[in-house]
């Protein structure tokens, strides 16, 4: 069950922090793609470096790399889509009562 739940939140918080990084600066907006491709990178070799560490247990410097960063953005990506979800709800209910 893990093996299935962890990649699909994982793609969900990159979610979260491509769609805040879009809109917050301009370079990320005019490279969109190279972003995504990045992510997309960063979720592989994660991926693929803890099937590997399961099933060979071999620990691979590049498998702490990208631990380390992809834990690192995805911890920061739960207050940046709490936030912008709050201010989303605000600025409908601003709407709303307007």
């Amino acid at each position: 069950m893990f093996y299935y739940v962890f990649p699909v939140i994982t793609l969900a918080l990159q979610w979260v922090l491509y769609r805040w990084a879009v809109d917050t600066f301009p370079w990320v907006a005019r490279h969109k793609r190279a972003v995504v491709v990045g992510l997309v990178v960063l979720f592989v070799f994660d991926l693929v470096g803890r099937r590997a560490e399961i099933h060979y247990h071999v620990t691979l410097g590049l498998r702490t790399v990208t631990t380390a960063v992809m834990m690192t953005l995805l911890l920061a990506a739960v207050p940046i889509g709490l936030m912008r979800a709050v201010a989303a709800l605000g600025a409908r209910l601003r709407r709303g009562s307007a």
